[in-house]
């Protein structure tokens, strides 16, 4: 798989994670005990920064950004 592929199949894990986060909340109650199963917020964050990281590869295959390379000169 490429590093695109991975990326893709990254971001659809979270967003499934998030939908179900969303349709049967984070907690569970079993035996007089709750259990939090994930925190909303954090599961948005890595959505977020894995969709940051999915532009990021599309612009690097696109080839409209490019590593700068510098050269340090001693003086």
């Amino acid at each position: 798989m490429t590093p695109k592929e991975i990326t893709q199949r990254r971001l659809e894990l979270y967003l499934k994670a998030e939908a179900d986060i969303t349709l049967h909340g984070q907690t569970v109650e079993l035996e007089g005990m709750r259990v939090t199963r994930a925190d909303l917020d954090v599961i948005r964050a890595m959505i977020a920064n894995i969709r940051k990281e999915l532009d990021r590869i599309e612009q690097d295959e696109a080839g409209r950004r490019r590593p700068r390379i510098r050269a340090v000169v001693p003086v």
